[in-house]
């Protein structure tokens, strides 16, 4: 038995790999391996002619906070645009035609890992005769409590007698072209949307309709278009 011992006792001196387990090669990427940013390009839009710019704004999330790289690229639609700043997470796309453009953020970390989302711009006219109300000449007011800088259409279900909302649009003071408004999303962060959000508010047994601004020229007023 002593022979025993003192023989399994040299062995661990002379060969501490046996009797110690070796986690030099475990590296920290084999306990916690990286994985791919997800990407979001935002809301499609619609322009009405002769509006031919706009404001894309993506966003990501990445569980390892590692995204080194951002890029928007058209993958489908007329030949004539101007992306501003292709690796911006927010860009103005200019000089835009008729037609309907697809354009994809491609959001990449440092293990060279992409997530991806498209967004679509349809760039047209309105139908002639579309079921509408226009508000003209609004103003913007301030309310830190509700919906910060904003239009209110009060009473908007009085309006509508009963219609769906199907679109709404903005037009500023001094432009000749329509923007659609992007409907809120309470899930997103606001202040990557494009100008003009839209949002609803219950009080009492009215219902009204708040335009969001995220912009400062709160002197504009502009004119709201509801079709239905």
């Amino acid at each position: 038995m002593r022979v025993t011992i003192i023989l399994f006792v040299l062995l661990c001196i002379t060969g501490v790999s046996s009797c110690k387990k070796d986690n030099s090669d475990i590296r920290p990427a084999d306990i916690f391996p990286n994985t791919a940013p997800s990407a979001d390009a935002g809301k499609d839009q619609f322009l009405e002619m002769p509006l031919n710019e706009t404001t894309i704004s993506g966003s990501y999330s990445d569980a390892e906070n590692n995204v080194v790289r951002t890029k928007w690229i058209k993958i489908s639609g007329p030949e004539t645009f101007t992306l501003v700043d292709q690796n911006s997470l927010s860009t103005a796309v200019k000089n835009l035609q008729r037609g309907v453009y697809q354009f994809v953020l491609i959001v990449t970390d440092e293990g060279n890992l992409s997530g991806k989302d498209t967004i679509m711009i349809k760039v047209g006219n309105l139908p002639e005769n579309p079921n509408e109300i226009i508000f003209k000449e609004l103003d913007w007011t301030y309310n830190w409590n509700t919906w910060g800088t904003h239009i209110e259409i009060k009473n908007i279900n009085d309006w509508l007698t009963g219609e769906k909302i199907s679109k709404i649009f903005i037009k500023k003071q001094n432009s000749s072209g329509w923007t659609e408004v992007v409907p809120f999303d309470e899930n997103v962060n606001t202040s990557l949307y494009p100008a003009y959000i839209i949002g609803s508010y219950y009080y009492a047994d009215d219902k009204s309709l708040y335009v969001i601004y995220n912009g400062n020229d709160v002197q504009d007023r502009p004119d709201i278009r509801i079709t239905y």
